[in-house]
């Protein structure tokens, strides 16, 4: 696309520092890369600022030592520029022996046509006593700037934050925030992790929109980085975010907490922010062979704790840190942050079992029994395999075969991704549609050959792993050598082959798509996996408020269908008078108490989101209209109760008392300070309204105490003087 940055990943041979890539047209001076990354011999990284570039179809070179090397066959094409469209899923096996190592995979992308710049990626998994998580191919690692402001060491504690709620659902989990710098236009990564547990556990996965846009055109932006040139613009069909004002809203609890003593303010959150999350603050770690992540819930907390006066001590940081990771998961209500709503969200159960089939497909994670997911043009399946531990001899042939249904599926768009046996894992060039490959596995004295490819002819993908002698190049005749032994010391006697299928048509409503493989170990009878099902649910739900009652309180009754996933949440938007509407509030529960803060007309309507993300679009209409008064009161016992928070000018303090006593009212700041103090009151019996001045305090958080008799009533609340 020609509004944002394109990276081109080049794979070959005899690679170095001096290897450049280039495009070229015949209608526009060559193009030269902003930015080219040597990663080894056989591959490097090149970054193209396309912005305004023409649109058409460029021809790729390559040159080495200024000397010309290779021109591609086929063309690079430029379109008008898109928005990017992060996505991601996880895979596993949906079953496990307890406390035995198993595999996670998250793979994650990018369908649109230019960079995702800055996306979290968060997976929530249940906090089960005793459970072991390991990072097999990817590290968390600080960006430059975290590093030159002496952050560094809190990279070294555990990544996850323990939490009670998840998106507003009662969820006794544990969270990891990760943040991917940067996913190029129409590509896919995954990265494994692996799990030991007791017992049966529950996994979400999701992204948030990125947190940096390669538009150049706009002049907000949600976070700039260092290079000025990646906005998060109001002409972006996500809007301005406000990362800064979501982030100060979800640290109201640190500051109830006083641990911190002030709120951070919003100028200092969004320079930070954008320093510490700037995707160029991670390249240096490009020529690592592992992947590197950054995290997105450590890296929140820090920000929030640098923009906060008087802040020391690793306890401190550390509940910033936690706070922060905490409740972002939970304020999508909040205005500024409901960008920050779940993208693509994956919901799995992974149950525990005594013994179970070892050999399994599995694909796309879905929502629910029917394993509901939204629209695509590909799916990934891994097919798994074992040699189960009470085998007599080790498999010296494995035969993978998929049967696929070609009306269906376009095999000639097939993709291979890898094939793994024991702790070996072979990974295709992105693309390919077949795999040829050999690996030396010393500790079996085996040379393991891989050759995976789909027979259009028959409809069917083939993988196919033998075991040769590596000192004859012959196919190993010896029973008790082979590629595969008994899995008595796991993942020695497991395999796997990934690969990804390309749909032939665009998918319908509450459509099927059902696969299975078949396995055969040497002569042994064939192994038939399970049918794996994927329902695809493209309709978003239809929702309305079709009733209200009013007892002292409003109540808006919402109802609501969904003919797939089902309803996950409701959006409810109000208009106040003559302004337009804004989102007001979201909610899982159908009936939704309102307050107003002012005497005037209100209108409302539903939107209905799905579990998968399918949003409903707004009426023309509202569903209803009404007339309120003011009514935001809020209670600190069965007592008291005061009005408005927050408070401008003035706040009217209701003490309702069985018998006439003496009370004490007074309000201070965070500091512990008194702004307002007002003693030995004598109250009568029954209701007093008390209106205060609050005109001469300046805005911000304060704490209203009122003491009647030997009872303390506190509560937090905003002071806004006009």
């Amino acid at each position: 696309g020609n509004t944002g940055e394109v990276t081109f990943n080049i794979y070959g041979g005899g690679f170095n520092e001096e290897t450049s890539i280039q495009l070229t047209n015949s209608t526009f001076p060559i193009l030269m890369p902003d930015t080219t990354i040597f990663m080894d011999t056989d591959h490097f990284i090149a970054r193209f600022n396309m912005y305004d570039k023409p649109v058409g179809e460029y021809i790729i070179e390559l040159t080495l030592n200024e000397e010309f090397l290779y021109a591609s066959t086929d063309t690079f094409k430029l379109q008008v520029g898109e928005f990017p469209e992060p996505w991601a899923d996880i895979t596993s096996r949906k079953a496990f022996l307890a406390n035995t190592w198993h595999t996670l995979t998250i793979t994650y992308g990018n369908q649109g046509n230019v960079d995702a710049i800055g996306v979290p990626l968060w997976l929530a998994i249940s906090n089960n006593e005793d459970m072991e998580i390991e990072f097999v191919d990817f590290e968390i690692v600080p960006s430059q700037y975290v590093i030159e402001d002496g952050y560094e060491e809190y990279y070294n504690n555990d990544p996850f934050v323990e939490i009670d709620t998840v998106m507003d659902e009662a969820f006794n989990a544990k969270i990891l925030g990760l943040y991917i710098p940067l996913i190029p236009a129409n590509s896919n990564q995954s990265i494994n992790l692996k799990v030991k547990s007791r017992e049966s556990y529950r996994t979400i996965t999701w992204m948030s929109k990125p947190y940096f846009h390669s538009s150049y055109n706009t002049d907000e932006s949600m976070l700039n980085n260092k290079s000025g040139s990646y906005k998060y613009g109001s002409d972006s069909p996500y809007g301005w975010v406000g990362l800064a004002s979501c982030w100060i809203t979800i640290v109201t609890e640190i500051v109830v907490d006083a641990t911190l003593g002030a709120i951070p303010g919003v100028g200092c959150v969004n320079s930070i922010a954008s320093n510490y999350f700037d995707f160029w603050g991670y390249d240096r770690y490009r020529s690592k062979k592992k992947k590197t992540v950054g995290q997105s819930a450590l890296t929140a907390g820090l920000v929030i704790a640098e923009c906060v006066a008087n802040v020391s001590g690793l306890g401190v940081v550390q509940k910033a840190i936690t706070v922060t990771a905490s409740n972002i998961l939970n304020h999508s209500t909040a205005e500024s942050c409901k960008d920050l709503n779940p993208i693509d969200k994956k919901d799995s159960d992974i149950k525990k079992v005594a013994s179970f089939d070892p050999n399994e497909k599995v694909g796309p994670s879905g929502y629910g029994e029917n394993n509901f997911i939204r629209s695509t043009d590909f799916l990934d399946y891994t097919v798994y395999f074992e040699n189960k531990n009470s085998a007599t001899a080790p498999a010296h042939t494995i035969i993978v075969s998929d049967t696929l249904d070609t009306e269906i599926f376009d095999l000639s768009k097939t993709e291979i991704k890898s094939v793994t046996v024991g702790d070996t894992t072979i990974y295709a060039l992105p693309g390919s549609k077949t795999l040829v490959k050999s690996a030396t596995i010393e500790h079996l004295n085996v040379d393991a050959r891989f050759v995976v490819e789909t027979d259009e002819s028959t409809g069917s993908l083939n993988c196919v792993i033998r075991s040769f002698d590596p000192d004859t190049g012959e196919e190993i005749e010896d029973p008790f050598v082979g590629v595969l032994p008994p899995n008595v010391n796991s993942p020695e006697g497991e395999g796997s082959v990934s690969f990804r299928l390309y749909l032939k048509e665009e998918p319908q409503h509450n459509q099927e798509i059902k696969n299975m493989a078949i396995i055969y170990f040497d002569g042994n009878e064939p192994i038939i996996t399970n049918e794996y099902i994927n329902t695809f649910d493209l309709q978003a739900p239809e929702t309305r408020i079709d009733s209200y009652t009013e007892d002292g309180t409003i109540t808006l009754n919402i109802s609501g269908t969904d003919s797939g996933s089902g309803i996950d949440y409701y959006e409810i938007w109000m208009a106040k008078g003559a302004e337009g509407f804004d989102l007001w509030k979201t909610s899982k529960e159908n009936a939704v108490e309102f307050r107003s803060t002012e005497t005037n007309n209100y209108k409302f309507y539903s939107i209905g989101i799905d579990y998968l993300g399918n949003k409903e679009e707004a009426p023309d209409v509202a569903d209803v209209n009404l007339f309120a008064t003011d009514l935001n009161i809020i209670a600190i016992g069965e007592q008291i109760k005061y009005y408005p928070n927050p408070a401008t000018n003035k706040v009217n303090i209701e003490i309702d008392l069985k018998v006439a006593q003496i009370a004490d009212i007074y309000i201070s700041n965070l500091n512990g300070q008194y702004v307002k103090c007002l003693s030995n009151i004598l109250l009568p019996q029954g209701k007093t309204t008390l209106n205060e001045n609050l005109e001469g305090i300046p805005n911000g958080m304060y704490l209203l105490n009122i003491q009647v008799e030997n009872q303390l009533f506190s509560d937090l609340f905003l002071i806004q003087n006009e």
